[in-house]
């Protein structure tokens, strides 16, 4: 119910986590329907909780963020993760899933779904009337949204393997680089928030002076 657009932080306090896409190595694509099972899959309970198994998305930040508000004990530490966003970032490639994957000349079946979009927003957002469509509601189009979400692990996968390396994450440097960005954005930063308003209400102030 709370718009992205409001930060991913404050976004995720509301959110309901519904599909889970993983795979492990080289081995097939799995779509977990947390809105259908509760129980994780032991091959993938055993990668999670396995300190020696590299945890890799793209745009991890959103994944972990959300992970840590709703499935902890899915949310592996910070030191796990690395991240496909951050490695096309690192070799001046561009960050959206799509972009890279058109960049990198990907075929269709490697690539991201372009109709995915009109999926997250289907079930993703309340409709007009404020409700939300469902397994249920919209049984034909989840089935899409399922095979949706595991085609990102494809995508994301293939653009792994087809880009440089050599900045990241062959880098350890500016891996731990960004494991101190993360922090620090997991963290936050203290605000004055009396000093904000205040520094409002002198522009209202001085907005009202300048029209006179």
């Amino acid at each position: 119910t709370v718009p992205i657009k409001h930060g991913v932080h404050k976004y995720a306090e509301a959110v309901e986590v519904m599909l889970f896409a993983w795979a492990l190595d080289d081995g097939p694509v799995s779509v977990l329907d947390l809105t259908r099972a509760s129980m994780l899959p032991r091959e993938l309970n055993l990668a999670l909780i396995d300190d020696s198994v590299e945890v890799w998305a793209h745009n991890s930040h959103f994944d972990r963020t959300v992970l840590r508000h709703h499935l902890p004990r899915m949310c592996p530490p910070l030191e796990r993760w690395r991240d496909t966003m951050v490695q096309a970032y690192a070799h001046s490639l561009p960050g959206a899933l799509g972009d890279l994957c058109t960049v990198l000349g990907m075929p269709a079946d490697k690539a991201k779904d372009k109709e995915g979009k009109a999926l997250v927003r289907l079930f993703c957002m309340p409709n007009l009337k404020g409700e939300r469509n469902t397994r249920a509601t919209h049984p034909e189009q989840w089935a899409k949204f399922i095979a949706y979400a595991g085609q990102d692990i494809v995508a994301m996968r293939e653009a792994h393997k087809r880009m440089p390396k050599w900045n990241y994450p062959n880098n350890t440097s500016e891996v731990a680089l960004w494991h101190l960005d993360q922090r620090i954005n997991d963290r936050g930063l203290c605000i004055d928030m009396d000093l904000a308003h205040a520094a409002v209400r002198a522009v209202e102030k001085a907005q009202k002076k300048l029209a006179r």
